[in-house]
């Protein structure tokens, strides 16, 4: 029953929202649930004399004197009482956390430490861990846009209008930065520099 519970009531209790933590319903339900019925039919048969014949009376304990019918009644209020502190249980645990103290963040949330924890002022995300340090690690001419899609990770980078000049200066500086003279690339090479040397110069 456990076996046929995992490979077809799991599917239904998904369909109609019940969550079964760990198939705990059919790993330990279902089957104490049988156990429990074929112990009252067991208990209700009128063969009273293997009960004395091969059980202890620690065994027996209060149903010593009992017939096999008050035997089973006891058995079947066992199992109701079992079912319905289950069943209270259950739904006083899923009320209590429902309530907002216990509520789960959402997806942007789960790596956002300053939820739970006092973080310094500069590690607090705005949006997010990740929006907040790409926005520290961008220069000033560029700003962060998030837009809403489907992957909340997703981030967009906009330029912000630059000056004609501004552009012409940076381009001049990353080639004058980027160029290495061929003369001293000569001089390299009859000195015998190591190739290192020349790649950490550029």
């Amino acid at each position: 029953i456990s076996t046929l519970g995992y490979k077809y009531l799991l599917e239904l209790l998904k369909k109609i929202r019940i969550h079964d933590t760990c198939g705990v319903h059919n790993l330990h339900g279902m089957p104490g649930v049988l156990s429990g019925l074929a112990g009252i039919v067991v208990a209700s048969m009128p063969w009273r004399s293997y009960y004395h014949e091969n059980l202890t009376h620690k065994c027996l304990s209060g149903g010593e004197h009992r017939t096999p019918g008050a035997q089973a009644g006891y058995q079947c209020a066992g199992l109701l009482l079992t079912l319905a502190m289950a069943t209270v249980g259950g739904l006083v645990t899923g009320i209590v956390l429902r309530l907002p103290i216990f509520a789960s963040p959402d997806n942007d949330s789960y790596f956002d430490d300053s939820l739970n924890w006092h973080v310094p002022q500069d590690f607090v995300a705005e949006d997010s861990a990740l929006g907040s340090l790409i926005k520290n690690l961008l220069p000033n001419n560029m700003q962060l846009q998030e837009t809403p899609k489907q992957d909340a990770n997703t981030i967009e980078l906009v330029h912000e209008n630059i000056p004609k000049q501004s552009m012409e200066a940076m381009a001049r500086y990353s080639t004058q930065s980027a160029t290495l003279p061929l003369s001293d690339l000569k001089n390299d090479r009859t000195q015998s520099t190591s190739l290192d040397e020349t790649i950490q110069r550029l």
